[in-house]
């Protein structure tokens, strides 16, 4: 029984472990493993990476797309390195405009032996891992993961079973591509063997013999000269679609939009069939102004791949900024309806339906984008706002609590949950936070009020003055800085002084056109009066 016979019988074997569950496992580097886990700080580092890769390229690419794609890839590779240990180059983790070169890996003993690794999500029956023509030209072996859980921003934990692997020669090749089922593969425990064998000069024979045949069949192939002109023709358009591309790109990140639809419309004139193209076009007619032109773009396409839930996201956007609000949601329901986990549709529908008063519907899409992302600051705050609005004071307080753990210097938390405090009465927590905002920006007048009230309240009035003074120092014409300070003198018994700013704040209030202040304040006036005329 040859080598090939008995890693195939493992395979057939292990594949019904892997259906129950019961798999080999080891946290040794280069040891055997069929699992590897992957959590913690070895997984925030590799998320760390994939969100400056997302950075890098999210003018032209949907963020979340390419940080899950990174983030499949580094999985894969970082199971690999752990199996292979020093027998492999390190893992590269610099953030080239042009990939890897199709490598993943190199033998450290013999840089000619390319490894390609392959990660994918799937059912164990249905996945498939594919590989090019080009990879297998540059690659000698391949390696296949199989990610257990479903790949998302949030996920706290990755189970990576290594579903197996397969010299490139032992690959056929149809249309450029090769599919591969897991059924397909060597057991993994062969990999080191292999590679081992890479090294023996019989072996480099028949690499050598393997070459040489795929040469000779390539060559055939290519015998007729039509085909010939055909192939080349093809590769060219590739390079020209390619080049334009990228260029459409660069005029994109130096804001140079005209130069940019040229190059994208060049792209399309050799192949209308490219979604992320017209997609990348529909946001450039944006920046210049063609909303008819990028609404086309949108459409077309969509039309092309109608299942790509990042289209709608980003139509979503589109319809949300020009003001079609009713085709926002419709576009972000279908976003949700391919693709459940995508935080930003959750999150976007969320802020439509509080911006239209559908408090409900929008506390329910904020809960439901921070069971995807737990770390999201302007999520729950957002929703503490709704809260507040629905009377949940409570609620609102620990949602504002949350958005400041997650960012200790976001005013507006502060601000609220300052406001929300001072509702239940806790006083001094209100006065903590309201110094906070002032600290963190000491020209928010509105914070100088709001601790001035609360200090009010607490019968602290020469610090309450103070506040309503430094308030009007920022913004002298600020009408509910005048009310409050001429209340408080009120308290104080200074009347004149009380006359003086409740007038003040009424003329600003009627200049606003805020009425119902403005009548507040008239009532005050007159009560003030009266007493004045009884005493």
């Amino acid at each position: 029984m040859d080598w090939i016979t008995t890693l195939r019988a493992q395979q057939a074997d292990f594949i019904e472990r892997l259906k129950s569950g019961c798999l080999l496992y080891c946290d040794k580097e280069g040891q055997h493993s069929e699992l590897t886990v992957i959590s913690g700080d070895r997984l925030e580092r590799l998320r760390h990476f994939c969100w400056q890769m997302a950075e890098k390229y999210k003018k032209t690419s949907s963020v979340r797309d390419v940080f899950i794609n990174n983030l499949k890839g580094k999985l894969g590779e970082e199971v690999v390195k752990d199996r292979l240990g020093k027998l492999v180059t390190e893992i590269d983790y610099e953030k080239k405009l042009s990939g890897d070169g199709k490598v993943d890996f190199t033998l450290n003993c013999n840089p000619s032996v390319g490894i390609q690794v392959k990660a994918r999500h799937g059912s164990i029956d249905t996945v498939k891992w594919w590989i090019s023509k080009e990879e297998i030209d540059k690659n000698t072996i391949l390696v296949c993961i199989l990610i257990q859980e479903s790949v998302n921003e949030a996920q706290p934990k990755y189970n990576l079973v290594s579903a197996g692997f397969l010299p490139t020669s032992m690959i056929d090749i149809t249309n450029g591509t090769a599919s591969l089922g897991i059924d397909a593969l060597l057991y993994i425990s062969g990999l080191h063997s292999y590679i081992s064998s890479l090294n023996s000069p019989k072996d480099k024979v028949l690499l050598a013999d393997n070459k040489i045949a795929k040469d000779k069949i390539e060559y055939e192939q290519n015998e007729h000269k039509k085909d010939i002109n055909i192939k080349y023709i093809q590769h060219q358009t590739i390079n020209l679609i390619i080049d334009y591309f990228l260029l459409g790109n660069l005029c994109l990140e130096q804001d140079d939009y005209q130069g940019a639809l040229i190059n994208y419309n060049q792209v399309l004139q050799l192949n209308p069939n490219i979604a992320d193209a017209y997609l990348v076009r529909a946001f450039t007619r944006c920046q210049l102004g063609d909303i008819q032109g990028a609404k086309g773009d949108f459409e077309q396409a969509i039309l092309i791949n109608p299942v790509d839930a990042q289209l709608y996201l980003n139509r979503g956007k589109f319809h949300y900024n020009i003001g079609n609000i009713n085709n926002a949601i419709e576009d972000y329901n279908q976003c949700i309806k391919i693709d459940n986990h995508n935080f930003y549709a959750f999150f976007m529908r969320g802020k439509i339906y509080h911006e239209i008063g559908n408090k409900k519907a929008a506390i329910e899409d904020y809960t439901q984008s921070l069971i995807i992302n737990i770390k999201s600051a302007e999520a729950y705050f957002n929703r503490g706002l709704l809260y507040y609005q629905t009377r949940d004071t409570q609620k609102a307080i620990e949602d504002f609590t949350q958005a400041i753990n997650i960012d200790n210097n976001k005013i507006e938390a502060y601000f609220w949950r300052g406001i929300a405090r001072y509702d239940r009465r806790i006083d001094k927590g209100a006065i903590i936070d309201f110094t906070q905002v002032i600290k963190l920006d000491p020209n928010q007048a509105s914070a100088y009020v709001r601790r001035g009230i609360v200090f009010d309240e607490i019968r602290e009035y020469e610090k309450a003055i103070e506040d309503f003074d430094s308030a009007l120092i920022i913004n002298p014409n600020f009408a509910e800085a005048y009310e409050n300070r001429g209340a408080t003198y009120r308290q104080l018994g200074h009347m004149p002084y009380t006359i003086r700013d409740l007038q003040k704040a009424a003329n600003f209030y009627d200049k606003q056109g805020k009425d119902e202040a403005y009548q507040r304040v008239l009532d005050m006036l007159r009560q003030v009066y009266e007493l004045q005329n009884f005493l």
